[in-house]
């Protein structure tokens, strides 16, 4: 605009907008652990419950417990030593062993051991799990003892024939079949849940306290979801 004066006036309509980067924790370790608790104490429990169920809640148990120990375990170290370079990074260390130095971190009491509990029988879920996945033929081979009788002059049944008669006598169980059986599930996340909860004790107080009230609400999502008959999604 020109003024009589002959100065000049600009007139500028500004719109701002404003950005925000905002950083959110994914979901998917509550889920895991949830959806895992239902597998293990639901599932597994019901009257038409078989391996399959065993099957899910043997994997969905361990892969909750490394999720978790994770999301807990990352944001203590540097990082360098959690992404460092071969077996010395933390990230590549086995589940148990990052439990352990989840409790070194968090100065539970006692502090977990290898030797003792609660990671005694944790270690032992974990040991099935990894039976399975890395799957031997020679630890799965079913030896058994059957019988056929016959009279003496008589032919004499093949060592195939005698086989297919009922087992009388099991002398070597397959290494990953009895994981499998249902009634292990809850025993299974009793394992993983004596490790997480002395942890999440430790977290108050810490930078931690508000992922260990999350993981106790999934937990308590996972129960009433039990209940309801529904996805227990957090």
């Amino acid at each position: 605009m020109l003024h009589d004066d002959g100065r000049f006036q600009v007139s500028i309509d500004t719109k701002v907008t404003a950005v925000a980067t905002v950083e959110e924790d994914s979901r998917l370790p509550l889920w895991l652990l949830a959806n895992a608790k239902a597998a293990a104490t639901h599932n597994c429990v019901l009257p038409d419950a078989a391996e399959w169920e065993g099957f899910v809640a043997l994997t969905a148990v361990c892969t909750a417990a490394e999720a978790i120990v994770n999301r807990l375990l990352e944001p203590l170290v540097t990082t360098a030593e959690w992404d460092g370079s071969g077996k010395k990074s933390l990230e590549r260390k086995s589940v148990v062993e990052k439990w352990i130095k989840l409790s070194t971190l968090l100065r539970t009491t006692p502090p977990f051991n290898a030797g003792s509990e609660p990671i005694q029988s944790f270690a032992k879920v974990v040991e099935a799990r990894n039976s399975l996945v890395h799957f031997k033929h020679g630890k799965n081979v079913r030896v058994f003892e059957s019988e056929m009788k016959f009279r003496l002059g008589h032919r004499i049944p093949s060592p195939e024939e005698v086989a297919k008669r009922p087992p009388r006598k099991i002398l070597q169980e397959g290494v990953v079949e009895p994981t499998l059986a249902p009634t292990n599930g809850p025993t299974y996340f009793a394992a993983f849940e004596r490790v997480l909860l002395p942890i999440l004790e430790r977290c108050a107080g810490t930078p931690l306290n508000d992922v260990a009230n999350r993981i106790r609400r999934s937990l308590e999502l996972a129960d009433s979801a039990i209940q309801e008959r529904r996805n227990p999604i957090p």
